[in-house]
């Protein structure tokens, strides 16, 4: 289940700045430039916060974050569908900094739990697997989200509604890592997970 919410996440990662682009450059018409400072602020929140979501799982567990996390993914990308043809920037930047906070909470304590959940010896497979799986749906993600760029650029008059039906696959896939999270069995405790 790690794993699942883990590629569903970098899913999201891999596509909001798909998505994110195509709004501000072929729909807004702003300068490439601009747009990236725009969409940096999802980098930039994911990179402050992450130390957060670490102390978060330090202090509580892995699971507790990883529902935040992605629970906050699917609200950002509930804000997105609210991205018109006049949006403010703010509200796009604060959508996205909202979407690298969900992320933050979930990157770094996916892969601690998978160091609490598999025995010491295994854990070098299990890590290897683990980012494997989750690059295989940072992969799918460029290529799905990539069609939907593809056919709002053939399709002009219609690149919102193209980029609307982005946003609703992007709400599916973030919902169904929450509902993977709490169906997650609870974490070992730290004793056992170093007995094992």
């Amino acid at each position: 289940i790690l794993t699942a919410v883990a590629s569903v996440q970098f899913f999201c990662l891999m596509g909001v700045p798909i998505l994110a682009a195509l709004y501000l450059i072929e729909i807004r018409e702003l300068n490439a430039g601009f747009a990236g400072l725009l969409i940096a602020a999802l980098a930039v929140a994911s990179a402050v916060f992450s130390p957060l979501g670490g102390w978060v799982a330090d202090r509580l567990s892995y699971k507790i974050p990883l529902i935040i996390g992605m629970s906050t993914v699917t609200s950002a990308a509930g804000l997105m569908l609210f991205w018109e043809n006049s949006t403010s920037h703010w509200f796009i930047a604060v959508t996205l900094i909202l979407m690298g906070l969900g992320m933050s909470f979930t990157q770094s304590p996916s892969a601690a739990g998978i160091t609490l959940v598999v025995n010491r010896d295994s854990q070098g497979v299990a890590l290897g697997i683990f980012h494997m799986l989750r690059f295989i749906g940072g992969t799918l993600s460029a290529t799905i989200f990539g069609y939907i760029l593809g056919n709002a650029q053939q399709n002009r008059p219609e690149q919102l509604q193209s980029l609307t039906q982005g946003f609703y696959l992007l709400i599916a896939v973030a919902i169904s890592a929450v509902i993977f999270c709490l169906i997650m069995p609870a974490p070992p405790s730290s004793s056992k997970s170093m007995s094992s």
